[in-house]
C-alpha cells in the first residue's frame, strides 16, 4: 500500500502525483493534515497497517494558520489565547507523532524528522561539504546588525525556518518573504529585537531551483534579477510578467557537492535554492525537504508527478 500525508485535498502537486497513480492503477490512501482540525476521524483497533512493505510519502501537513482559523471566535488579543494556541498544538501534535509511530517500519519518501533540519544547521552542512553560503549573522543586536551591514553593504532578513511563508491571520494577510534591509528599515528596529537571521545580498546573474528525488537533481534557471518585484525572493511571484525559466546544467563539481549535502542531512527529496553571483560563483542558499516541484516540473518538461508517482510503485513493490 501506498500512504500519502498531504496538507489539504486542494494541494495541486499532491493532486498531479495521484493523476499518475490513478493512471497506474495503483493502491494507495491518502491522509489530509487539515482534515484534523477540520473533518476527521480515526478507529483504534484489531487492524494493522505499516508493515514493511508499505511506502509513505509526506508531501505536506497542517500549518498554525489553519490552527488560529479554527479560532477566530476567541479574542487574539486575550493574554490566554498563546495558552490556548499552546494546548491545541499539543493534541494536535499527539495525533500526528500517533501515525508517525504507526508507520515507523514503512518506508518513507521525506520522514517527518527530516524537516526538523532548520536553515542554521543546513548552512553549516553546506560549508562543510564545500558548498560556499552568503556572509551570514543571526543576532539580537542593533549595533551588531549596523556593523555587519557596513561591511557586507546590501543585506537580507530571512526565516531561520522552512515555515510557511504567508499566512491569514483574520482579515489580514502576512507575508515572510526574504527582504532587504534598507535604511528606513534599519532606523526603525530598536535596539534590540527577537533572534534574526541576516545575510549579505548576493548580487545575481539569475537563482537555480534544484529538485532532488533520491540522488537525482533537476535543476532549473529563475531569471529573476530583471524584475524588482523578485529581485530579492523569486518566491514574491509576478503574476502579471512571470520569470523566464529553462533546464539548467549543473557543474560536475558544484552536483558532487549538492549530492554530499543531501547525504549528510539524510534527506530522500526535496528543493534547493542557489544563486549564480555576478563573479560566476555559486552560491548555496537553502533546502526544503518539502519544497514546491510543480514550478520545476513544467517549465523544465521534467514530468516530476510521475517520476514521483512511478518511485512510489517501484518503493511499494520491493
Amino acid at each position: 500500500m501506498i500512504y500519502i500525508y498531504s496538507k489539504s485535498s486542494a494541494e495541486k502537486s499532491t493532486e498531479d502525483v495521484i493523476d499518475w497513480l490513478n493512471f497506474y492503477e495503483a493502491e494507495f490512501e491518502r491522509i489530509n493534515g487539515s482534515d484534523l482540525v477540520n473533518n476527521f476521524s480515526y478507529r483504534i483497533n484489531n487492524r494493522h497497517v505499516g508493515t514493511e512493505n508499505d511506502i509513505v510519502w509526506f508531501r505536506r501537513w497542517y500549518d498554525s494558520g489553519e490552527i488560529t482559523n479554527k479560532l477566530t471566535d476567541v479574542n487574539l488579543r486575550n493574554k490566554n489565547f498563546a495558552n490556548l494556541f499552546r494546548n491545541v498544538s499539543s493534541e494536535l501534535k499527539i495525533v500526528s507523532d500517533f501515525f508517525w509511530r504507526k508507520f515507523k517500519n514503512c518506508r518513507w519518501l521525506t520522514y517527518p524528522h527530516e524537516l526538523a533540519n532548520d536553515k542554521l544547521e543546513v548552512l553549516e552542512a553546506a560549508t562543510m561539504c564545500g558548498l560556499t553560503i552568503p556572509d551570514t549573522i543571526i543576532t539580537t543586536s542593533k549595533r551588531d546588525l549596523i556593523e555587519f551591514r557596513k561591511k557586507s553593504k546590501r543585506i537580507i532578513s530571512k526565516l531561520m525556518s522552512n515555515a510557511a511563508p504567508s499566512y491569514s491571520l483574520n482579515e489580514y494577510f502576512v507575508a515572510l518573504y526574504t527582504s532587504e534591509i534598507t535604511d528606513d528599515i534599519l532606523d526603525s528596529i530598536p535596539d534590540n529585537f527577537f533572534p534574526s537571521l541576516f545575510q549579505e545580498l548576493i548580487r545575481k546573474q539569475y537563482e537555480i531551483r534544484i529538485f532532488f528525488l533520491e540522488g537525482n537533481l533537476y535543476p532549473m534557471a529563475i531569471f529573476s534579477q530583471n524584475d524588482k518585484q523578485t529581485q530579492v525572493d523569486f518566491r514574491n511571484y509576478n503574476h502579471s510578467k512571470p520569470n523566464r525559466n529553462v533546464p539548467y546544467k549543473l557543474p560536475d563539481e558544484i552536483e558532487s557537492k549538492i549530492k554530499l549535502l543531501i547525504k549528510k542531512l539524510k534527506l530522500t527529496t526535496g528543493s534547493i535554492d542557489i544563486i549564480k553571483s555576478q563573479q560566476e560563483d555559486y552560491i548555496f542558499l537553502e533546502i526544503n525537504p518539502v519544497g514546491q516541484f510543480g514550478m520545476t516540473s513544467r517549465p523544465c518538461n521534467y514530468y516530476l508527478e510521475k517520476e514521483i508517482a512511478e518511485y512510489l510503485i517501484k518503493a511499494n513493490k520491493n
